[in-house]
């Protein structure tokens, strides 16, 4: 059971940053991206995926937004890079537990299976 956890929480781990990757010229005009940008591209994307409710979205949309803050002030650190890492990790995970808490279990099975694929996917274009 321990396993499947970890192998669920890795998995949304994966789907957000396969989320997340975009062009910047495509979420803004001139070419600055904002933290704002980032979390609705997140929440579409996400609800292309699985169903929300609109009290779902707000909380989501919420903990987004704190993540790309902290994540915005963690690069504008001038710490060494394990130190960045180690704290991008943290923030991961507590998106990952708050996202838990949110979503039914079968909205969390839903974003595994796309999850699963889009890694089978990008691991077959490796491949080749």
């Amino acid at each position: 059971m321990k396993t499947i956890k970890k192998i669920t929480g890795v998995l949304i781990i994966l789907f957000f940053f396969q989320t997340v990757v975009m062009p910047a010229k495509m979420l803004s005009q001139n070419g600055k991206v904002s933290s704002n940008d980032f979390v609705e591209v997140h929440l579409a994307k996400m609800k292309q995926s699985i169903t929300l409710t609109s009290d779902q979205e707000r909380e989501i949309r919420g903990i987004l937004s704190e993540l790309y803050t902290e994540r915005e002030n963690t690069q504008k650190k001038k710490s060494v890079n394990s130190e960045k890492i180690s704290e991008k990790k943290n923030s991961q995970v507590n998106y990952k537990t708050k996202l838990d808490n949110i979503l039914t279990e079968e909205q969390k099975k839903i974003l595994l299976e796309k999850t699963e694929n889009k890694t089978a996917n990008a691991q077959n274009r490796i491949k080749l």
